[in-house]
């Protein structure tokens, strides 16, 4: 997913970004040249393990799993548009989708290790 986004925060390779008034912290292998403030393009992509399972109630968001890097995205999985549709929609990886076909159109909650966060334009 490629959106706009502001740096709120940089610390090393750490950014984090404010979109849609959402706050999300991510991992930039090759960091920014940008100053706090900047108005980025960016591409959003879920990295490491990703694990799914059913959530009781429709409810999206995104939530800080602990002290790291890693995220709970609550939201409803969509596999005939290969999304995770949240707060933010999420684009879902072939494999992921074939794991996870049976939460279709279901409220789910995904657990990833991190945001990868790959600068387009600074």
């Amino acid at each position: 997913m490629i959106v706009q986004a502001e740096v709120i925060n940089i610390d090393d390779e750490i950014l984090t970004l404010k979109l849609n008034g959402i706050f999300l912290e991510g991992f930039s292998n090759v960091g920014t040249t940008s100053e706090i403030g900047a108005i980025i393009s960016v591409e959003i992509i879920l990295w490491g393990d990703i694990d799914m399972e059913p959530a009781p109630v429709y409810h999206p968001r995104l939530e800080k799993a602990g002290r790291g890097l890693a995220y709970y995205i609550w939201g409803k999985l969509d596999v005939d548009n290969k999304i995770l549709s949240s707060v933010l929609d999420f684009e879902m990886d072939d494999d992921t989708l074939a794991r996870f076909s049976y939460l279709d159109q279901k409220s789910v909650r995904l657990s990833i290790e991190r945001f990868d966060l790959c600068i387009l334009e600074e």
